[in-house]
């Protein structure tokens, strides 16, 4: 049986020009919780969308969730540049003004390979949004059940 530090994690290259590129890989919980931190609430306009977007359960496509990508990147560029960022490991000032500085064809390859490396396939997308529906309900129901202290701090049992 491998060892867990010695798991190599996929990454793609992506090419800015002849001699320029450098490497993407999947988002992973970690990512996807600074982004939580950091854009809470457009997050949570875009899974609204996603969600919604949906027919039916089970009617939700990779091409649905690729397609909200985009429109993600189009309509928040900000965002997609800390995606890039975060999926090429240079999460900093500079290199999130780096990915945002990058042509619109590269932002978008970048973007699009770093959406396969983390859905291989659309069972994959469908598993991620039933996880992150229910975990969401947990937590807002969790947050609309806590009664605030007298204190006024807003914690509560």
């Amino acid at each position: 049986m491998g060892n867990l530090k010695s798991i190599r994690i996929k990454r793609e290259v992506v090419d800015v020009t002849d001699d320029q590129s450098f490497d993407v890989r999947a988002v992973s919980t970690n990512d996807l919780m600074v982004l939580v931190s950091e854009h809470g609430a457009t997050l949570g306009l875009i899974f609204g969308k996603l969600t919604g977007g949906a027919k039916a359960p089970g009617s939700l496509t990779t091409d649905t969730v690729q397609q909200l990508v985009f429109d993600m990147a189009r309509e928040f560029p900000g965002i997609a540049a800390e995606i890039i960022a975060l999926a090429a490991d240079a999460y900093d000032p500079e290199g999130i003004k780096m990915a945002g500085d990058l042509p619109i064809t590269v932002q978008v390859n970048a973007i699009e390979k770093v959406f396969h490396l983390t859905f291989a396939s659309e069972g994959d997308v469908k598993k991620f949004v039933e996880s992150l529906t229910r975990m969401l309900v947990g937590v807002s129901g969790a947050l609309t059940n806590k009664a605030v202290l007298p204190s006024g701090t807003g914690i509560g049992e």
